[in-house]
């Protein structure tokens, strides 16, 4: 099987083959699902080599939030109507993994949702789950729904959260192995965090410094083991957030 991603509109790159005998799944590492949607076709590659022709398209969702007010891109099947039965909002409260519906079930052809209860959550993450009219059946096992990106409810980065964002290092960028990071000086915790690009939290540390004025915390972090893809890397103080992409090659 031949994979392609919509480049342009209407235009799809080649981006990976899957053996026909693999699990009949694709993990897209190269995409950031937190900046927008993708479009992607299947094409069949026969034993002598020559190429199908292109499957119809299945789009990904892409959630925005803004104060509570939430909004997604549609899941999309070309040619197949509305794929989906209905939409349901997940909130983790804490940031703690642990995701639980908030929403009653929300209209497969509605794409806005309101948390009212939004500011009692301040560190709360949020994603959108669907429930499709159709089924996908893996060689591992069904598949009946598919997800959002992951948006935090934290607010729009504040002045003193730029002059942080300036000062935080990290190297090599791209990597491979290990990545540091340099930290703004004059903190006394810094809470160190990086999530992959579906939201997931990869990594978490808690760094304790005396908070000297002048003093620059480094720190390294074996990433060899994580999948190549792009990673936010947070990192958290007493006086504001700071947050920093990340490349693994």
């Amino acid at each position: 099987f031949r994979v392609y991603r919509e480049a342009k509109t209407g235009v799809y790159d080649y981006v990976a083959s899957i053996a026909y005998d693999s699990l009949s799944e694709y993990h897209d590492y190269t995409s950031d699902p937190n900046t927008t949607s993708y479009k992607y076709k299947l094409a069949l590659v026969d034993t002598c080599g020559a190429v199908s022709g292109m499957s119809d398209f299945h789009s990904t969702i892409h959630l925005q939030s803004s104060n509570g007010n939430f909004q997604w891109t549609l899941y999309d099947i070309q040619n197949a109507g509305n794929p989906v039965s209905f939409y349901r909002i997940y909130r983790d409260d804490n940031n703690a993994g642990t995701f639980l519906p908030i929403s009653s079930t929300i209209p497969g052809g509605n794409s806005t949702y309101t948390d009212v209860n939004y500011l009692s959550y301040p560190k709360a993450k949020y994603r959108v789950d669907v429930n499709w009219t159709i089924k996908c059946t893996p060689t591992r096992n069904q598949v009946n729904t598919t997800r959002s990106n992951i948006k935090s409810s934290a607010a729009a980065i504040s002045v003193e959260e730029w002059t942080q964002n300036n000062t935080i290092q990290l190297y090599p960028n791209p990597t491979t192995e290990a990545v540091t990071i340099e930290l703004p000086a004059g903190y006394k915790k810094y809470e160190l965090q990086v999530y992959d690009m579906l939201g997931q939290l990869v990594y978490s540390e808690t760094l304790a410094t005396a908070g000297v004025s002048g003093e620059i915390l480094t720190k390294q972090i074996d990433v060899s083991s994580f999948r190549k893809g792009i990673y936010t890397v947070s990192v958290q103080t007493e006086k504001g957030n700071a947050y920093k992409k990340l490349t693994i090659q």
